[in-house]
């Protein structure tokens, strides 16, 4: 219920959305959370307040704090409409505040982002050219930074250390050999790599953690007692295993001339084509076979392992049963009926081997003050609550299909009433 302004009040009609919402604290433009709102008070001069905003996004409304007029301050609510975006807030905080930028914390002190989850600008409707464009050519997008590295990764992967194909004709141990300790270096290197980072080096602390407690010791449901050692054996033991099979079985066929060639002189633009669609196939391939191992069955036998990391880490992101193994790397299969490089197979590979780290290591990015765009808040969801968001934020599989989950709720449980229309109550100090 709104509070009745103090007599020595002037008064300005306002629309009154109610939470969630947006204020600002005197002078400081630091993010609060009150009452399941993110509230900032603003200094008494309304120039200070911040620029930009528009009725339609934005509406003003008059809240008292205990103390505020003995200071000569007024407060600004601004009440967000129902689907709060980061371009409003980007609007809000037009003045530079970074601090905004970085979030908040729940009660039980899980950091979550100051906007909503979203989808790739690709599939925006209706469709929007430049939109789709900037996030093709953008930094980060579509192409810079991470499909850039996965793919200069492939393509050392295939020059130096992929066994030749005139090798692989027949099944023989020192090349298959080869290719699994190649994969799991590659493993280590990568999914460690992000784990001496940020688990060991803590080089980003806990800001933009999303969960402030580090990896679990000492807990049983953990072979070894401990998340870590238990994620790496199922990552190395099994994950890397299934992915080098698939991979020995590709280059045995390719090289007895059993699976479609397609070669880069002959078709280049198709050859190209088909590199920029793979990340699109993982992506549809994720959602379906996901969703498969949240069947019953599945869930209770198999996808169970996967889930025990409810706050997971680098490592979390390949540690799965055998059995989902060979569903999640079935995504490569492709390759034995639809004309490819083996560099295509390569690819679609370590894209599959190499993205759960980043998408897993609880960080959202940018990191490294703003150097680094990396993390998944959209996965995290995921493990949080279990039955959304199965796919990713390249296709809208989730949205089309009901089991989209945007995060806005962890901000705000319920939904806003309908507007209000009522006063913008503002101190005057001289009285």
């Amino acid at each position: 219920m709104r509070q009745r302004p103090p007599a020595a009040c002037r008064s300005i009609t306002y629309c009154c959305l109610p939470p969630p919402a947006l204020a600002f604290e005197a002078g400081r433009h630091r993010p609060q959370l009150c009452d399941s709102s993110v509230l900032l008070t603003i200094p008494q001069s309304f120039r200070d307040a911040p620029a930009g905003l528009e009725e339609s996004q934005v509406a003003l409304a008059f809240t008292c704090f205990p103390g505020a007029y003995k200071k000569s301050d007024f407060v600004i609510v601004l009440f967000a409409p129902r689907h709060y975006t980061d371009t409003m807030a980007t609007g809000i905080l037009k003045a530079g505040a970074t601090e905004a930028e970085d979030g908040f914390r729940t009660a039980k002190g899980e950091w979550r982002p100051p906007y909503p989850v979203k989808y790739i600008a690709l599939f925006n409707w209706p469709p929007r050219l430049r939109d789709a464009l900037k996030y093709i050519l953008s930094y980060p997008g579509f192409l810079w930074p991470w499909n850039s590295v996965y793919l200069f990764i492939t393509l050392g992967m295939w020059f130096y250390l992929t066994p030749a194909l005139s090798r692989c004709a027949a099944f023989q141990a020192g090349w298959i050999s080869q290719v699994f300790i190649g994969n799991l270096a590659l493993l280590w290197l990568w999914t460690g790599g992000w784990h001496l980072l940020l688990y060991t080096f803590k080089a980003q602390g806990t800001k933009r953690k999303y969960n402030p407690r580090w990896l679990r010791v000492g807990d049983p449901k953990f072979l070894f007692h401990n998340q870590l050692y238990d994620n790496i054996f199922w990552s190395c033991v099994s994950g890397c295993t299934v992915w080098s099979a698939y991979e020995v079985l590709y280059l045995w066929a390719a090289a007895n001339h059993h699976v479609p060639y397609l070669s880069w002189s002959a078709h280049p633009v198709y050859f190209a084509a088909w590199l920029c669609a793979i990340p699109f196939w993982r992506e549809f391939h994720f959602y379906w076979s996901h969703r498969a191992t949240h069947w019953k069955p599945l869930y209770k036998y198999v996808h169970y392992l996967h889930h025990k990391n409810v706050n997971p880490g680098p490592w979390s992101g390949l540690a799965m049963h055998p059995v989902e193994h060979i569903i999640y790397f079935s995504m490569v299969l492709i390759h034995f009926v639809v004309p490819s490089h083996p560099i295509h197979f390569l690819f679609n590979a370590q894209l599959t081997a190499l993205e759960p780290a980043p998408g897993h290591h609880g960080f959202e990015g940018p990191l490294l003050d703003g150097k680094l765009p990396t993390g998944s808040y959209f996965h995290y969801l995921h493990h949080r609550y279990f039955e959304c968001n199965y796919g990713g934020i390249k296709l809208p599989l989730d949205r089309f299909f009901g089991t989209f989950r945007d995060g806005l709720s962890d901000v705000v449980d319920a939904q806003p009433p309908e507007p209000q229309v009522g006063e913008l109550a503002v101190l005057d100090p001289s009285a």
